[in-house]
């Protein structure tokens, strides 16, 4: 599978309009609350220190689904970059959706689309949500690709394409070049108002604060409209230019 190297620098054409648009969290600051502002079930979630960094963490003991959103109205030409990293073994009934697309903050009755990180088949898998029920795109890793009991760091990139196009690539923490999974295209949905972090947890003891998420940012990737030009040109014999 094609390879490309972690988290590309934008291009200058970038540097439009864009940033006033992205989104960028990396948590330093030690609050989620604001710049940007995070809601929903904030009293479940938290900022520690991990490994040398500052990450955002799931903060509750207790069974059932919590969530936090922030405003996002990038979708088309736009890519989104984070870190996650579950530190228990992924199921059905544990494993966290991110909603990339949402027109609304609560995910439970969102349109949109989210990639699912575990679920039965451990693998990550994009989805489409009608008013919250789930529809598989196609577009998942190999099942067991979420395979450890005890830390499965990702740095994860989706990127979609003017036509509708999602195109997923992973890089398991520690390797610096991206994979790219592959491809799935839909257009049901148009628009976007929010991103959102939905943890799914069991009664069971291993999920209990072990959901880690970081450096997270969403960009508007450049369109080049301008055709090429011919700036010189030189014979080299009868034949050839």
């Amino acid at each position: 599978m094609p390879t490309h190297r972690l988290f590309p620098t934008l291009p200058l054409l970038a540097l439009c309009n864009c940033l006033a648009a992205q989104v960028t969290e990396a948590f330093t600051d030690g609050d989620f609350l604001q710049d940007p502002a995070w809601s929903g079930t904030v009293e479940r979630f938290t900022v520690v220190e991990d490994d040398g960094n500052a990450r955002l963490r799931s903060n509750s003991t207790a069974a059932g689904t919590y969530f936090l959103s922030t405003p996002n109205t990038l979708m088309d030409h736009t890519r989104w970059s984070f870190f996650i990293d579950l530190r228990f073994a992924t199921s059905g009934a544990n494993h966290v959706d991110v909603f990339l697309v949402s027109d609304g903050s609560d995910p439970a009755t969102a349109n949109g689309y989210f990639l699912r990180m575990g679920g039965t088949q451990d693998r990550f898998e994009l989805f489409r949500s009608d008013a919250g029920a789930a529809t598989s795109t196609g577009l998942q890793s190999a099942d067991g690709t979420v395979g450890s009991s005890s830390s499965n760091p990702f740095h994860v990139q989706v990127t979609r394409d003017g036509d509708g196009t999602f195109t997923l690539a992973l890089a398991p923490s520690g390797n610096p070049d991206l994979t790219t999974v592959g491809s799935a295209t839909d257009n049901t949905h148009g628009t976007t108002g929010h991103f959102v972090f939905r943890v799914v947890q069991s009664a069971a003891a291993a999920p209990v604060n072990k959901h880690f998420f970081d450096d997270i940012l969403i960009s508007a990737i450049p369109v080049d409209t301008f055709p090429p030009v011919l700036i010189t040109a030189e014979p080299l014999d009868t034949n050839t230019v």
